[in-house]
């Protein structure tokens, strides 16, 4: 009976550290799936930044070739004048 039981016993505790043991990897990809994802975030958030900046630098560089355009216009208009 003592035998039987201590067989039961080590069953148990052999599915017992089984379970530990899958729940610790479950953890562990939990973990990773958290800090890849964080790293994911962040790399998003630069690469907004950084296009937001293009944007901007793209926004001011329209704006500068708006002027040229109208100051060319102005001067072809002034010329064009000149000949009449």
């Amino acid at each position: 009976m003592i035998k039987s039981i201590a067989e039961v016993l080590e069953k148990h505790s052999k599915v017992i550290e089984q379970e530990k043991l899958k729940a610790l990897g479950k953890r562990n990809q939990l973990y990773e799936e958290v800090e890849s994802r964080e790293k994911r975030a962040q790399e998003l958030k630069v690469l907004i930044r950084e296009k937001k900046e293009e944007l901007e630098r793209l926004k001011y560089q329209s704006e500068s070739l708006l002027k040229i355009e109208a100051e060319q216009k102005m001067t072809i208009e002034k010329l064009s004048n000149n000949d009449e």
